[in-house]
């Protein structure tokens, strides 16, 4: 919709909180299908995904300045997308390994 211009991205936003807080019930509804052993530990994991979406949420949807910064990001990464089209499988590959990086505590 942001991509199509019918709406803007502080329009579309809160439908993406909603959106990403919506697949943490679904996996909420599948721990509760488990049975055996290891039901309890599904059953805290998705919790725990839920309530850290949640706490997220909250924290960066209520803060007007958190609130701006994914959408300056988004905006970012579209003006370079823009600016280097015959970089942009390259850029996006790099993010997608980016965000499948294991991070060490």
């Amino acid at each position: 919709m942001a991509g199509s211009v019918v709406f803007t991205l502080k329009q579309v936003y809160p439908f993406t909180l909603g959106g990403n807080l919506g697949t943490t019930i679904t996996a909420l509804i599948a721990a509760i299908a488990i049975t055996g052993p290891l039901a309890t530990l599904a059953l805290q994991i998705a919790l725990l995904h839920l309530f850290f979406n949640m706490f997220a949420i909250i924290l960066i949807y209520s803060i007007h300045f958190f609130r701006n910064i994914p959408i300056f990001i988004a905006e970012s990464l579209a003006m370079m997308a823009q600016k280097t089209e015959s970089m942009l499988p390259l850029i996006s590959s790099v993010y997608f390994f980016l965000a499948l990086y294991p991070r060490s505590a």
